[in-house]
């Protein structure tokens, strides 16, 4: 892949981004997030001795009132044991 930017699934109701240094985080118009990428430290939402590597959008809880404005600080400020215990 390098740096060219890849689609990833066959989802098109996508309405924000936020990249770690090693994964995304993606807000669907329904207010699913969504995650993928490296998970090493279960930053992804999931429990890392289950699921290392994200390699497909998979949604991250049950939720759907995630906002767009959450995802930087979810990035940045939650604990994965915050996530998935």
């Amino acid at each position: 892949m390098g740096n060219v930017p890849t689609r990833i699934g066959s989802a098109s109701d996508w309405s924000g981004v936020a990249a770690g240094g090693l994964h995304t985080l993606a807000l669907k118009i329904d207010g699913s997030l969504w995650a993928w990428g490296d998970n090493e430290f279960g930053q992804c939402g999931f429990d890392p001795n289950v699921m290392f590597f994200v390699n497909e959008p998979t949604r991250v809880g049950a939720n759907n009132n995630w906002k767009a404005t959450n995802l930087i600080r979810i990035i940045q400020q939650v604990q994965p044991d915050e996530i998935y215990n």
